[in-house]
């Protein structure tokens, strides 16, 4: 018994060592490495998005980037929608952005995507957004014209 207890305790204190080992990795070093070596667009800011086929229908987007993963908040600014924001988070490599989103109230359904490809020098991204809305109760898709705001 007195040779087992030394074992578990060795276990249970290397098993704590990895998991905090590991944490420090995937929240601080990989982070840290990815921005250091990051060489795509910087494409964190504010961005203004129109939809070509329903011009009432605008939206402010602020967006941050750590790497290649983006995040950030829509808030619609024009159309029958105005005034609620979403939550964004996706990826931005090689000149394309694919990210999900979905609506800060947590008691609406309405969520989408959006892949988005870069133009004009990175002063737009263009692409098309799919998306649920829970008034109309169906999935649709738009072409999305984003401009630096």
């Amino acid at each position: 018994m007195e040779q087992l207890l030394p074992g578990i305790i060795a276990g249970l204190l290397a098993t704590a060592i990895i998991f905090i080992v590991q944490v420090i990795y995937a929240k601080i070093l990989r982070p840290a490495v990815e921005e250091f070596l990051y060489k795509d667009l910087r494409i964190e800011g504010r961005w203004l998005v129109t939809y070509p086929e329903n011009e009432e229908f605008t939206e402010a987007v602020e967006l941050t980037r750590s790497g290649h993963d983006v995040s950030g908040t829509i808030t619609v600014t024009g159309g029958s929608d105005k005034g609620r924001v979403y939550l964004l988070t996706g990826t931005f490599k090689n000149l394309i952005m694919t990210s999900s989103f979905s609506g800060k109230d947590e008691s609406r359904l309405d969520r989408g995507c959006f892949t988005l490809q870069v133009k004009n020098n990175g002063q737009q991204l263009k692409g098309f957004s799919s998306y649920y809305q829970d008034d109309d109760n169906e999935i649709s898709c738009l072409e999305c014209r984003w401009e630096r705001g």
